[in-house]
């Protein structure tokens, strides 16, 4: 994935102030509004999708530090689209419900403060209707690095994966399916931080990690071994004996 200039999308400097930065998106945010914006209305929502990521990040302090001090690509790496929108209120830019309600549509409900559930009420002598509930906010996700052998990759296992969770060492069995390749994250739904509020835990992301043998060098799926030969065979040709998995 491209590097991703936040600060280049919202038009504003790396010293720019909290207010600075409120204040470009929120322009920028009206011109590409999908419901406002004039023209081509898929590259305004993809333009609207930019400087939205950009501003959940910038306007979060410690999102801001991570990223400053990361940049873009490793940041993307660390936290899921999910977990930049968490926290983050659409709301405290537009005020109207249908605003709110195209943000949802763009990303999924990753973002606008916490999800509305619509429940079904039933009035007695009177017609049934609708109201809206808050919802808990999911918890925290976790991520864990697990190192992970050139025969695993091929074949498949399952191990076990440590790791602290709220002081405490916790260990969780892990299934990796034949071909996993490194560099891959498995996700473990429910088995992160719990909900403050009494929401959905949050995941668990296993990121794998390859091991380097001692013989083989991977290159993608190929595997690659050194054999040496003599001048004579390499001249006349000849057979040699090599080692696969």
């Amino acid at each position: 994935m491209a590097e991703n200039d936040y600060y280049q999308f919202l038009g504003v400097s790396r010293n720019a102030t909290a207010d600075e930065i409120k204040k470009a998106y929120r322009k920028l945010a009206m011109k590409y509004h999908p419901d406002k914006a004039k023209g081509d209305k898929k590259q305004a929502e993809e333009k609207f999708k930019q400087i939205s990521e950009a501003y959940a990040v910038l306007s979060n302090p410690e999102k801001k530090k991570e990223y400053d001090e990361f940049g873009s690509q490793v940041f993307r790496d660390k936290f899921s689209q999910e977990d930049i929108f968490r926290g983050f209120d659409f709301s405290d830019i537009f005020n109207d419900a249908s605003s709110e309600s195209i943000f949802s549509r763009i990303f999924g409900g990753g973002g606008g403060g916490r999800p509305r559930a619509r429940t079904r009420t039933f009035r007695h002598g009177g017609p049934e209707g609708y109201h809206e509930s808050v919802q808990a906010p999911k918890g925290h996700d976790l991520q864990v690095e697990m190192p992970i052998t050139l025969h695993e990759m091929a074949f498949g296992t399952e191990k076990l994966v440590s790791f602290t969770h709220q002081n405490q060492v916790e260990k969780i069995s892990v299934k990796i399916p034949p071909g996993t390749l490194p560099g891959k994250k498995l996700r473990l739904t429910g088995k992160g931080s719990p909900s403050p509020m009494g929401g959905p835990s949050g995941d668990l992301y296993v990121k794998l990690k390859e091991v380097e043998h001692p013989v083989f060098k991977r290159e993608g799926n190929d595997l690659l071994v050194d054999r040496r030969i003599k001048l004579s065979e390499a001249t006349l040709g000849t057979k040699v004996t090599v080692p696969t998995l």
